[in-house]
Order: structure tokens, then sequence, then C-alpha cells
């Protein structure tokens, strides 16, 4: 039987290794939970500083019993999302100094992006 030795010299079987191998392919597949669909798309203003006001993309997206709002979190990785485009996604909160920050990686199809949560409203 085939083994890998670890610099800590613990040993693991074939069989263990197909085992963590699986499970790593599950947790990958998981990563995207939620599903969910794009209802809106628009141009927004918002105000960068006191004098400063700026445009940005905001995409609605409705899942099964929340819809977000969210922009890009880097204006330049820009998604080509359009309205009635399903989507796969996984939220994420921290708590920050000025209270909790939600952003959401998304994926369609191929590409894997980093939005901003702004609003969400639940259904």
């Amino acid at each position: 039987m085939t083994s890998l030795t670890f610099t800590t010299g613990t040993k693991m079987t074939t069989a263990r290794n197909v085992l963590f191998i699986s499970i790593l392919l599950l947790l990958s597949c998981a990563a995207f939970a939620e599903t969910g669909k794009i209802t809106r798309v628009e141009n927004e203003t918002y105000a960068q500083s006191k004098h400063i006001s700026k445009n940005r993309e905001v995409y609605w997206i409705k899942s099964q019993a929340t819809t977000y709002k969210v922009t890009p979190h880097n204006h330049s990785d820009r998604a080509s999302l359009r309205v009635g485009q399903d989507v796969q996604f996984r939220v994420e909160r921290k708590n920050g100094k000025h209270g909790v920050i939600g952003k959401m990686l998304l994926s369609a199809g191929r590409k894997k992006s980093e939005y901003e949560i702004i609003g969400e409203a639940a259904e």
C-alpha cells in the first residue's frame, strides 16, 4: 500500500488521501452555496468625500429569502452581469470599526468577483 510521509513523520494511507481529496472537492463545490438572480442593474451616484461625488454600478440580487444591493469591490474588476442572469454567491460578514462589513463572493460563469453589500432586505 502506498503512503505519503510528511515532515512530522506521520503517514497517511492511500485511502485517507482519497477521503481527504474527496472532502476538499465537496467543500470547493459548496463554496458558492446560495443561488440568486440579477433583478436590476443601475448606475448610482455616491459621495466619495464632502465635495466629490462619483458613479458606481449597482446590482440587485434576489435569493430565496433576501434581496441584496451590491456594487463591485474593485471597480476595474466588473463582471458583465445582466438582468435575469442566474448567479451563485457566498456572503461573508466581519466586524469592523464602523460596524458589520458585508461582502459577497459572486460566481457568474467562470468569473469570480468580490462585491460590497451596500443594502439588503428580507423577503
